[in-house]
């Protein structure tokens, strides 16, 4: 699934990540955290930290 997004943007980073986050698809959100950490964009970036900070007691 997180393969679709290589060139996605942050807009699609942050409605993935929401929608991962509502049903509590804790292993996919770290997936898709550490994916954006690796993005040469830096808006997708802000948004993998902003998902890391907001809830990394629940990631695997």
């Amino acid at each position: 699934m997180l393969h679709a997004l290589v060139d996605g943007d942050a807009e699609d980073y942050r409605m993935l990540a929401d929608m991962l986050t509502y049903l509590e698809a804790w292993p996919a959100l770290g997936e898709l955290i550490a994916q954006a950490g690796r993005s040469g964009d830096a808006d997708v970036r802000e948004i993998g930290e902003e998902f890391y900070r907001s809830h990394r007691g629940l990631l695997p």
